[in-house]
């Protein structure tokens, strides 16, 4: 507990470790523990709040919107099918850059993510493996969706 203040440390959003020495002025910053990207986004119900989120799990966000958009357009407009092939390849960079870091982060930290749980030791390292050979697989078809 921040005494003074009567508030919490910051927390990762990852990995819950706390956040020492957050700087006021920057919104962008790593976690001492699992290195993964912070961003401080302002929130939009309080004034002068912000909320801890993982730019990793942004881009995934963002990902899965563009491509819920991306579908709905192909769907509903005369798109060609070579257009959305070569937007949604555009589209994998995305998640293929992400996976890829994300599967470093796992390697290097022995410390990974999913379903709402912490991960830690040989099982992070193995899924940072596959997280990695999925990124890379994902910017080959990447490669591939452009050279159409």
């Amino acid at each position: 507990m921040n005494a003074p203040f009567g508030r919490r440390l910051p927390q990762c959003p990852c990995c819950r470790s706390p956040l020492l020495g957050w700087p006021p002025d920057t919104r962008l910053r790593s976690c001492n523990a699992c290195y993964r990207p912070i961003i401080r986004v302002p929130s939009i119900r309080h004034a002068g709040v912000s909320r801890l989120c993982s730019l990793l799990d942004l881009g995934f966000t963002i990902y899965g919107v563009l491509t819920l958009i991306l579908v709905a357009t192909f769907a509903f407009s005369d798109m060609s099918a070579l257009r959305f092939a070569k937007l949604f390849s555009v589209l994998l960079f995305v998640v293929g850059s992400v996976l890829i870091v994300e599967g470093y982060l796992s390697i290097r930290t022995k410390v990974a993510f999913g379903r709402r749980r912490i991960i830690r030791g040989q099982a992070a390292y193995w899924v940072g493996v596959w997280r990695l050979a999925a990124g890379v697989l994902a910017l080959c078809l990447m490669l591939v969706g452009l050279g159409i």
